[in-house]
């Protein structure tokens, strides 16, 4: 008889897990974004929704501020399975601190689009260098993690360079890189962390970006200032983390686990 109770407890245990199991997958959706008030409109753009959070590429809908097609434009909590209002304008990668950018391509593809995982890629050119980013999400994550490789395909050495993520919020208040309140552009030598977010009462968006050593808007742009010579490449990893709660204490424990 207890043989018989433990092998119905463990069965009840089992059958008990398998919906938060089936529950926690992620999806790329291609065409206009579920987003509420999100600004990728257009047939090609892709959607990625797990059940903590969702983000949107701008395939054929417009980027701000005259940036190519092929970043962020839409991010948004998902509590208790629906998709919250869209709480950013811009979050992207931007060669030069806003210099001019020379543009004659843009692909986007899927890499990766199953029940674990979603991975897109997005390449692009600046000139005579070629912008490749990837984009990825798992399930159950709080987190995108976007890995950007600049490649000079070009003859000139570029010198004094300051690219990297940003994360321009529609609403909300902003938290700038911590120690760094009065510095609106400039060197992040004094950062205590490498991080900014976006916030209210109810969410928290914020862009990790370890390899921070400028700023500019204020931390809007986390920047890295370098050089690319011909044939090389540089490597910019950052993670975009969103909460439902307003919440810091996710933040700081992913500060630690990236610094790790």
């Amino acid at each position: 008889m207890r043989r018989l109770f433990r092998s119905a407890l463990v069965a009840a245990i089992l059958c008990a897990a398998i919906p938060a199991v089936v529950l926690a997958s992620v999806r790329a959706i291609t065409g206009p974004t579920p987003i509420p008030r999100g600004a990728a409109t257009s047939a090609r753009d892709i959607t990625v929704v797990n059940e903590k959070l969702a983000f949107a590429i701008a395939v054929e809908s417009h980027m701000p501020y005259g940036v190519p097609r092929g970043g962020i434009v839409d991010v948004a909590p998902v509590r208790d399975g629906r998709i919250e209002r869209d709480r950013v304008e811009f979050a992207d990668f931007i060669p030069d601190d806003w210099s001019a950018w020379p543009n004659t391509y843009q692909h986007v593809q899927i890499l990766q689009n199953d029940a674990r995982q979603v991975r897109i890629r997005s390449t692009r050119d600046w000139g005579k260098v070629r912008i490749s980013t990837e984009y990825s999400l798992a399930a159950g994550a709080d987190a995108v993690n976007i890995v950007t490789i600049m490649t000079n395909e070009g003859t000139k050495t570029l010198a004094d360079l300051k690219s990297g993520l940003t994360l321009w919020p529609n609403s909300g208040f902003f938290l700038e890189v911590p120690g760094l309140h009065d510095l609106k552009v400039g060197r992040a030598e004094h950062a205590l962390a490498r991080r900014v977010s976006a916030y209210d009462e109810d969410w928290c968006i914020t862009l990790h970006a370890p390899y921070l050593d400028n700023i500019d808007n204020s931390g809007r742009d986390l920047l890295r200032m370098h050089t690319l010579k011909p044939g090389e490449s540089r490597r910019f990893e950052a993670h975009l983390q969103v909460d439902a709660r307003g919440d810091l204490a996710p933040v700081m424990a992913a500060q630690i686990e990236f610094l790790a």
